[in-house]
């Protein structure tokens, strides 16, 4: 199992979402002020976003932060989990 990183598994949330929002990276790009290209690398997981953007795409996105990151602490966990 490749092991993926904090920045990989946030960025596939935030497309996942995205995408149940039915807003394409020029929608995202526009209301929340944010370049497609760097918007392209954070849900790519090659970018970690600053807590600003965060804070804009969690908004615009309508994502809860805290469970958000219980999601992503639980899917981490289990990753380490199998590796041992």
């Amino acid at each position: 199992m490749t092991k993926r990183t904090f920045d990989q598994i946030l960025g596939d949330k935030l497309r996942i979402k995205r995408e149940q929002l039915s807003k394409t990276l020029d929608d995202v790009e526009f209301e929340a002020k944010i370049s497609e290209g760097h918007l392209t690398k954070i849900e790519n997981g090659r970018s970690g976003p600053s807590a600003y953007t965060l804070f804009k795409l969690y908004n615009l996105l309508q994502i809860n932060v805290n469970g958000i990151f219980d999601e992503i602490n639980n899917e981490l966990n289990n990753i380490e989990e199998d590796e041992h």
